[in-house]
């Protein structure tokens, strides 16, 4: 994802944790004629069920950084979206709590260590190191940075916030439609003109990854591969109307 002037500055508190603030809305169109053209001129996808992640490499100090740079962009972007769409539906927005941490952290909905939306805290919840293994991963198989594949998972995140604030009720098509809510902030992200031509590849290379975070990428749960870049595809040709 591109950088962009931001209209509000995100405190990075040591590398553990990071509590991002509200960001001022603009008023922004959705209409993209091209972008589901787009997403099928964009890099092919590259993986299989026997295709094999990256070898693992250490997160650096700077690495850290510069996710969270990328990820306090995505975020700024995901507000402006949902607080468009919600007043585009004469509702409210309330914004989550957004905490990025290494390891695990305990939370208001027990001990987390991959990404979680709890609802009893509105807050998301980022581990670190698998971000990064998402980003080296779908780098490794596109020859790209792979940062989108670590904003889908927020995107995915977020979607979980407001389906808590419209009442969808927990099940795997809350999952699956998350995933395509994801899809539907891309293609707003698209219409901003703050992707970069690699990214739409990049958040689905990153949703079909069968990594060891097996929570995350359970089929029972969250839907198999395939379903997962469905729902992806169906938010980015339609938007959230696609996605009810």
């Amino acid at each position: 994802m591109k950088q962009f002037a931001m209209r509000s500055i995100y405190g990075i508190v040591g590398l553990a944790f990071l509590l991002v603030t509200l960001v001022t809305i603009d008023e922004t169109g959705l209409e993209n004629r091209k972008t589901f053209e787009n997403l099928h001129q964009s890099k092919p996808l590259h993986f299989t069920s026997e295709t094999k992640n990256a070898p693992e490499t250490e997160m650096t100090t700077d690495d850290m950084q510069t996710m969270i740079k990328k990820l306090s962009v995505a975020r700024s972007v995901l507000e402006e979206f949902w607080a468009n769409e919600f007043a585009a539906n004469s509702r409210r927005y309330y914004s989550p709590r957004l905490q990025v941490f290494r390891g695990s952290v305990n939370s208001a909905c027990g001990t987390v260590s991959d990404a979680v939306y709890c609802t009893r805290d509105s807050t998301v919840y980022l581990n670190a190191d698998f971000l990064y293994s998402q980003m080296e991963n779908v780098s490794w198989r596109l020859g790209t940075d792979g940062d989108m594949a670590a904003i889908v998972v927020l995107a995915h995140e977020y979607g979980h916030h407001t389906q808590a604030q419209t009442g969808i009720l927990f099940s795997r098509f809350q999952e699956l439609n998350a995933d395509c809510m994801a899809g539907a902030f891309t293609r707003y992200s698209a219409a901003r003109g703050v992707l970069d031509s690699d990214d739409i590849a990049e958040a689905r290379n990153g949703l079909a990854n069968n990594s060891e975070y097996s929570v995350w990428f359970n089929p029972n749960s969250h839907g198999t591969s395939i379903e997962r870049m469905s729902a992806f595809d169906r938010g980015y040709s339609g938007g959230v109307g696609f996605c009810r």
